[in-house]
């Protein structure tokens, strides 16, 4: 059942790398990459929130396996799209397509696991999309160098596969009600809506760094003369490391409901970032990007748990949840793009340590709120 999510993010990671590394091909500003990501950000947020609450109400199985055929046809025809303002709109229509995906599926995860099998499901189906996400990434740049459309072809390819395995989700979900075996996973003893609202906060600071760094660090690689390969795997590490997160998530429990955790991972990535400001070397580029994917995969799990555990509106929780990220990557992109373009491309790294050292102060008066009135743990 997770075959779906990872060939999905495979396609999507290949997508998104390839329409940056062409953008910079045709003469896109950073400027533009900025305001691209905002572009593809905005559109996510908006579809996730309407598909979110959609799943609600209609058939969670045949909303995600539309999605998967509609993806196939967006990627063929941004192989076509060698303007700016056509991959603007490539970029918008695949941001629909997979805001209509990944609601849906979470709520319906929140849901077959609430049946009983699935104590780990949502590490698992995390780990799948992310190690999806960051093979994609990565296979984006050598794709590129062999042909420019050829990533956009792949993701097609990839996209079809992951449909073939959407086919079964309504079956598996009924086979697991009819075994009900162990009873799922309980919630730690904390203020579930607290940390709903702080873990909310956590992923729009972790995915304004992590989108910045997708979508602008392509055009400084290039200023520094590094090749488009490099580049690609140095994004894709921003992917791993989120996937280390998602490993450590999947196989304990004592991330869950943990402030120091959280906060713990974000403090390190916010420090990585500031130190960008001063080295350009290689070296600090594969330190902090894995940072900042560790600080985004922490962050990530403790909203999805939070938000599709409880049996109330799982779809439109699970849309906020993903509509909080595309905030994220709706604002960090243009911010630090146009900083960049006014006081030079380390900026960007600059502005993202602070913004999550600001989210810190956030979770920590949200948490402090929410603890009011409630006996010591």
């Amino acid at each position: 059942m997770f075959l779906t999510p990872w060939l999905i993010s495979v396609g999507g990671g290949l997508m998104m790398i390839g329409v940056n590394l062409r953008a910079v091909d045709i003469g896109a500003r950073i400027e533009f990459l900025g305001l691209l990501g905002a572009a593809r950000s905005t559109t996510y947020m908006l579809s996730a929130l309407g598909w979110g609450t959609l799943s609600d109400r209609l058939r969670k199985e045949t909303i995600i396996l539309a999605s998967c055929f509609l993806h196939i046809f967006v990627c063929v025809a941004t192989a076509w799209a060698r303007t700016l303002p056509l991959l603007v709109l490539a970029t918008v229509a695949f941001s629909i397509t997979e805001g209509m995906l990944w609601p849906p599926f979470e709520a319906w995860v929140g849901e077959v696991r609430q049946k009983g099998t699935g104590k780990r499901w949502f590490g698992i189906y995390n780990i799948a999309w992310c190690s999806g996400l960051a093979l994609g990434t990565g296979m984006g740049g050598i794709a590129k160098e062999a042909g420019s459309a050829l990533p956009f072809y792949v993701a097609a390819i990839v996209s079809l596969l992951g449909s073939v395995p959407a086919l079964w989700l309504g079956k598996v979900g009924g086979r697991i009600g009819a075994e009900n075996e162990a009873a799922a996973t309980a919630l730690p003893p904390v203020d579930d809506t607290a940390w709903m609202r702080l873990s909310w906060v956590a992923n729009f600071g972790s995915i304004f760094c992590f989108a910045t760094i997708v979508n602008l660090f392509p055009k400084e690689g290039g200023q520094l003369h590094l090749p488009e390969r490099l580049i690609a795997f140095l994004c894709g590490l921003a992917s791993a490391g989120e996937l280390l997160a998602f490993v450590f998530t999947a196989l304990t429990g004592v991330w869950q409901g943990k402030i120091a955790v959280l906060a713990g991972a974000q403090g390190t990535a916010a420090v990585g970032l500031l130190w960008l400001g001063r080295s350009e070397q290689v070296a600090s580029f594969v330190v902090v990007f894995l940072m900042v994917g560790l600080s985004m995969g922490i962050g990530f799990s403790s909203s999805l748990l939070f938000s599709v555990s409880s049996e109330r509106s799982r779809g439109r929780r699970a849309g906020v949840h993903e509509a909080m990220l595309a905030l994220g990557g709706m604002v960090g992109p243009p911010l630090c793009g146009v900083f960049a373009g006014l006081a030079g491309r380390r900026v960007p790294h600059l502005l993202s340590g602070m913004v999550l050292l600001l989210c810190i102060l956030v979770e920590m008066q949200l948490l402090r709120r929410g603890q009011k009135g409630k006996p010591p743990r």
